[in-house]
């Protein structure tokens, strides 16, 4: 029978080698980004886009959108229109997965959530560590870079062009 206290050395050792470096201080080389996954894709969002991150409310669907537009929800008194990113960028519909969550950006000129398949965690990026999206890479236009981390590639999604694209303004169901 294992002891306590070698169960916590067990626990440690696990911990060490899977745990990323914590944030260090954010300046203007580097940012923290909020790390999560759509199908098998890690995906990153700075911080700064970010008002919260929430788990999946009660959505109130709306006829006459496209799929991709999960419908409503309240949140604090509040209707916020979610996006399953999954399904508008053309993968499994990320409302359907166990672990799924809502980033939520309020921006001056758009205030809406996106369901993703699952929150990663935080990751401190450094701008030098930035580099270009190679081509032919799934939803590339929505994607600014990419950065490994940890011995983990992740790509840098850019809700800018996401907001600005035509496919994200043709809300209406064809």
């Amino acid at each position: 029978m294992t002891s306590a206290s070698e169960l916590l050395l067990q626990l440690q050792n696990r911990v060490e080698k899977n745990s990323v470096a914590p944030p260090q201080q954010v300046g203007e080389d580097s940012w923290q980004g909020v790390a999560f996954l759509v199908s098998n894709e890690r995906l990153l969002v700075n911080m700064k886009e970010i008002s919260e991150v929430i788990e999946l409310p009660a959505i109130t669907s709306i006829p006459g959108v496209q799929p991709w537009i999960a419908g409503l929800a309240n949140i604090r008194g509040v209707a916020l229109p979610l996006v399953d990113l999954g399904l508008f960028l053309g993968r499994e519909p990320s409302k359907n997965q166990a672990r799924c969550h809502v980033i939520s950006l309020d921006r001056p000129d758009a205030r809406f959530g996106l369901i993703v398949d699952q929150i990663v965690g935080m990751r401190q990026v450094s701008n030098e560590d930035l580099e270009s999206i190679d081509e032919g890479v799934a939803f590339e236009s929505y994607l600014s870079g990419k950065v490994k981390i940890a011995e983990e590639l992740w790509q840098t999604f850019d809700t800018d062009q996401l907001i600005f694209s035509d496919k994200f303004r043709q809300v209406a169901a064809a």
